[in-house]
């Protein structure tokens, strides 16, 4: 349970943050590559 509360607090600090929107799935990453990693790999 503690993990799942650290962990919803890491992305509601994260979705406040700059991120990197995927403008397909609309998945959110906090680096540019991970994002650019998910469009070569996932679409």
């Amino acid at each position: 349970m503690v993990k799942i509360e650290a962990h919803s607090v890491r992305r509601q600090n994260a979705s406040r943050a700059e991120l990197y929107l995927c403008p397909i799935c609309k998945a959110e990453f906090k680096e540019k590559i991970l994002l650019a990693i998910h469009i070569g790999t996932k679409h």
